[in-house]
């Protein structure tokens, strides 16, 4: 009897991982804005990295180590402090933890003051939300995109 083999399972967002330093604050001029995006067991899809942050313009570099390679890295390219909102979805759906808001500091001093709040708010304070004009009330944004796609037609996926 005839059965249908399936090379790449539908899309998943759930199975998608993303880490590296730069989902994490920090200082402008150290920061170390690449992260990796692993896609393995994902399905077929396409990843959209979508970043949005203070004026002055960024670019999204991905690129993968191989052609079979499920796993991206990815790269920003912050010009000011500010916070950094990416945005990281898998044929359309959120991966787990997007968005993530990244903020990034003129100072050390600044992020160990902002991590402090955090560590409060994980011990019942509050969150360190800073208010609007915390980096000189610009609302203008620049947004950074880039996207890769597979189309699941390999049994490596």
């Amino acid at each position: 009897s005839p059965f249908t083999l399936r090379v790449a399972g539908a899309p998943d967002a759930s199975k998608v991982r993303v880490y590296g330093p730069g989902i994490e604050p920090g200082v402008l001029a150290t920061y170390q804005s690449r992260f990796i995006c692993d896609t393995r067991g994902a399905g077929a899809g396409q990843l959209t990295v979508r970043i949005r942050g203070p004026k002055g313009a960024f670019r999204v570099e991905m690129q993968r180590e191989s052609q079979k390679d499920r796993t991206i890295l990815c790269k920003y390219d912050p010009t000011e402090p500010g916070n950094y909102r990416l945005e990281i979805k898998w044929s359309g759906d959120h991966v787990p933890g997007s968005p993530f808001n990244v903020m990034i500091f003129d100072t050390q001093e600044e992020l160990n003051h902002y991590l402090q709040g955090m560590y409060q708010a994980q011990s019942g304070g509050h969150p360190p939300l800073p208010p609007a004009d915390y980096f000189g009330g610009s609302m203008t944004y620049s947004t950074g995109f880039g996207q890769m796609s597979w189309r699941g037609s390999t049994a490596e996926l």
